[in-house]
Formats: structure tokens, C-alpha cells, sequence
């Protein structure tokens, strides 16, 4: 059984799907039971409307919308690999359609030790394909490492993300986990993000190195349960690893993850600090160097 959240998060996706197949008059027929298996089959989210003329309730379409083998459709299934196109269909200025009123925040978190121009890259390309609102959000203590000696105050980091969320449309910072004074960690920082926008959708912006670990980090299934994954690769040639990885984190823990589509721009953090690009001005967003 679904519980109420699940109920409502289906309910917003639905929101944003355009009417794919339609029960009329003639109900429920084989044809459409084999279209809408075949849907379900390749992982399609799709949604199935019940016309005043059919004689089924909505709800006993819902029923109706099943495969021969009298399993239930997963009409509306949020789990899911789907990969983003680069490309949007023609006619539209993104992959994913601004229909709905639903609110799509994208949590961009990290140190941000410095941020460079390849957080911008991948915040603008989540941004546009699919139709997110990035937040970027600056850790406070990283679970998984230490600050490097010399790295930059939290205060310094925070700026400098600002600096860099200016060259992202409609992006925004949020210092919630600096403030939180403790380990940051995802979990904890989507459920306060949860709590805060309840009708939101969530996504969780990652590269490649995050994306093949997430299944060790703290309550992955917690993470995976309130947010959808956007995966990016961080290196030309990591195509094929995300894809394992997301299918790893569908198949064990049931996540959705989004594969956007897009040139790898591969800049570290660390190779900045240590002065191992010529030009390091032009890797870092304007005015960073000057905070």
C-alpha cells in the first residue's frame, strides 16, 4: 500500500503528464491493457484518464490498468532510469514540460572548496533540461573527507557559491547546513527541505564519483525515498558507469534517476587549491578570487 506522502508525490507527477491513453465507452480493452503493458515495460511514467462516457470510476481504471499476468500496472511508477536528452523536442525550451505548478528543486550540495565553473556547468544543465530550480547548498563538515588545510573559511565558501549561483537562472543558496553546525549530511538536510516545501518535487544533483557511492553514504534509502537522482557525468567517458550505477540504485533501494545528458566539463576543486591550472581565474565564477 501507498502510503499518503506517495499518494500525493504520484499525484504531482501526474500533474505534469499530458493524457497518454483514455478509457471510454468500451472500457478496458485487450488493445489498450497491450499498450499501456508495453508502456510500463520500457519504464514509461504515463497517465491514464477515465472519460465520463466509460463506465469505470477512476479508481477502477486504475485496477483495470494491468498487464495478462493480472499484475498491477505501475502507471505513475516514480522508479525509474530515464535518461535526459541533450536536445529538447522541438517546440519546447526543455526537456521536461512547466505545466505544472509543482515547485522542482534541485539540491546541489557540496563543499564548494572552491566553487568552479564545472558546478556551474552541471547546475545550469540540470537547471535546463530538467526544468529545476538549483539550490545550492554548501556543507558544513563533509561526511566523507576533511577539509584540506588552508581550505577556506565557511563564510569565504558561502560567498563564493553566491558568486557562482549568480551565473545559474533562478538558482539560489542556502547556508541551512553551515547553520545546522554539525555533519552534513543529505539525508538530514532533504527531510528539512522536505519539511519546508511539503509540494515540492526533489531532485539531488550528483556527479559521477557521488552517484557510484551514494549506496554507502548515511540512510541512503532515506535520501532516495524523498528525492529523484540527477546524475551528470564529470568526465568524458563515465556514460556507461552511470548507467550501471543508476540501474544499481533502482533495482536495490527503488530511487528514479535522471541521466542528464550533457558535455562533461571536467574541472577539480582540489587541482585549483593547488594551482595545477594554467589561467585559475577563468576556472572559478567572477569575482571568487577577490572574497
Amino acid at each position: 500500500m501507498l502510503t499518503s506522502k506517495e499518494r500525493a508525490y504520484l499525484r504531482g507527477l501526474a500533474n505534469e503528464l499530458r493524457t497518454i491513453f483514455q478509457v471510454g465507452k468500451g472500457d478496458i480493452s485487450d488493445n489498450l491493457i497491450e499498450q499501456v503493458s508495453g508502456a510500463l515495460d520500457t519504464r514509461e511514467l504515463i497517465k491514464l484518464r477515465v472519460l465520463e462516457t466509460s463506465g469505470l470510476t477512476a479508481r477502477g481504471g486504475r485496477r483495470g490498468n494491468c498487464g495478462r499476468d493480472g499484475q498491477r500496472g505501475r502507471a505513475g511508477h516514480r522508479h525509474a532510469v530515464r535518461a535526459v536528452p541533450r536536445e529538447p523536442g522541438a517546440g519546447s525550451g526543455k526537456a521536461y514540460s512547466a505545466e505544472s505548478k509543482m515547485r522542482r528543486l534541485g539540491m546541489f550540495g557540496g563543499t564548494f572548496n572552491p566553487p568552479h565553473i564545472g558546478h556551474v556547468h552541471a547546475a545550469r544543465a540540470a537547471s535546463a533540461l530538467l526544468d529545476l530550480e538549483v539550490l545550492f547548498i554548501p556543507d558544513n563538515l563533509p561526511p566523507h573527507k576533511e577539509l584540506p588545510r588552508g581550505s577556506a573559511s565557511a563564510e569565504d565558501r558561502l560567498a563564493m557559491t553566491r558568486l557562482a549561483a549568480r551565473s545559474v537562472p533562478g538558482a539560489s543558496v542556502s547556508d541551512m547546513e553551515l547553520r545546522r553546525g554539525e555533519r552534513s549530511y543529505t539525508a538530514d538536510t532533504l527531510e528539512e527541505l522536505h519539511a519546508l516545501y511539503p509540494d515540492a518535487g526533489l531532485w539531488l544533483i550528483v556527479g559521477t564519483d557521488m552517484l557510484c557511492t551514494l549506496e554507502r553514504w548515511y540512510r541512503p534509502e532515506r535520501i532516495l525515498s524523498l528525492a529523484r537522482v540527477a546524475a551528470l557525468a564529470r568526465n568524458a567517458g563515465d556514460h556507461a558507469l552511470i548507467r550501471e550505477h543508476a540501474a544499481l540504485l533502482t533495482a536495490r533501494f527503488g530511487a528514479g534517476v535522471d541521466i542528464v545528458d550533457t558535455e562533461p566539463l571536467p574541472v577539480s576543486s582540489s587541482q585549483i587549491r593547488e594551482g595545477l591550472y594554467h589561467g585559475t581565474e577563468s576556472w572559478l565564477p567572477e569575482g571568487s578570487l577577490r572574497t
